[in-house]
């Protein structure tokens, strides 16, 4: 979608330094959260669906989901926190859901260092949310 984007947009891109990179880099990264708001929406319709059997108590989906949205958003606020390089990386691997393959070559790093950065960036993020919990 990335490269069909900036094939569609290619009269309007303004390059930085005579590469097209960093205008890319913005695109797969909004594509990327576009697409993890797209999942979470469709996961919370389908959880809204009614089982075929059993008819489970609204007061607990709603609780449920006020948990979920709750700690969904200290996640992301913790992932704004991290450096610009494990942010990518985070929002490629871990909430775009971007193979690790696909994420280092949009990222023009090793497959290697991407699993670096993500890794540095679960250590502060555990870091970062129980900081908040204690």
């Amino acid at each position: 979608m990335t490269f069909m984007t900036a094939w569609r947009k290619r009269g309007e891109v303004t390059l930085v330094h005579d590469s097209v990179r960093p205008w890319l880099y913005a695109v797969a990264g909004n594509l990327a959260r576009t697409e993890f708001r797209r999942l979470g929406r469709l996961r919370r319709l389908v959880a809204r669906l009614p089982l075929a059997d059993s008819v489970g108590d609204h007061a607990d989906s709603v609780a449920d989901q006020v948990d979920w949205d709750r700690n969904m958003s200290r996640a992301l606020a913790a992932v704004d926190k991290l450096p610009k390089a494990e942010q990518e990386a985070v929002r490629l691997c871990l909430l775009g859901e971007v193979s690790m393959a696909d994420a280092a070559e949009v990222l023009g790093i090793a497959e290697v260092s991407l699993r670096s950065r993500l890794s540095r960036a679960r250590a502060r993020l555990r870091g970062l949310l129980t900081e908040e919990v204690a």
